[in-house]
């Protein structure tokens, strides 16, 4: 499915958003944490967002991600198509400045560990859905397998400097990681020119 190609059922909410239709604004996280919890309380929020960038990065759209959620487990259609858009921003800012969204980051950094790891876990569970690794060119397909390697990982860390650098440099990775699978996605590797 393509992300031009239809609009929300009944809502009027467009279905289609991808980066260039979207205004390069900076994303609250607070925002994004709110509109995530509001759109399906059963998910967490940290959860659902990395699973709709998940989906955008590999070419989704809002439906795809509603499908994810599951009619039953949605509470708030517009807030789901908010947390869409909110993601589109985010993977399409011209300034890089998408963050993976860690619910407590005054938390351990073991704790921030596991939650990016699940983050990493969840976006591979909404990328994959709509991109077999199998089927990925070389590149992506490796960094689909770092973001699973990181996504696996025991993150029994402790807190000092070195740990703290360690989960600073995975988080980084993770980030450049999406942002580089949502632009695979933006602008495939051309081809040659077809004359007719």
């Amino acid at each position: 499915m393509n992300r031009d190609d239809e609009e929300l059922d009944g809502a009027g909410v467009p279905d289609a958003l991808d980066a260039s239709s979207v205004p390069a604004q900076p994303v609250d996280p607070a925002a994004v944490a709110s509109t995530a919890i509001a759109a399906a309380r059963a998910i967490g929020p940290g959860e659902l967002h990395a699973a709709a960038c998940g989906l955008f990065a590999a070419g989704g759209a809002l439906d795809d991600l509603i499908r994810l959620i599951g009619e039953e487990a949605l509470t708030d259609q517009n807030a789901a198509a908010e947390l869409w858009r909110a993601c589109a921003t985010q993977l399409g800012d011209p300034d890089m400045a998408f963050e993976p969204l860690l619910m407590n980051l005054d938390a351990t950094v073991a704790e921030r560990g596991d939650a990016l790891a699940q983050w990493c876990a969840s976006f591979l569970a909404g990328y994959t859905r709509l991109r077999a690794p199998r089927s990925l060119e070389e590149k992506p397909r490796e960094i689909v397998s770092d973001l699973a390697a990181i996504a696996a990982a025991d993150m029994d860390l402790g807190d000092d400097e070195d740990n703290e650098r360690d989960f600073h440099e995975l988080f980084e990775f993770a980030r450049v990681a999406v942002m580089l699978l949502a632009a695979e996605v933006e602008a495939p590797a051309a081809g040659p020119a077809v004359v007719h």
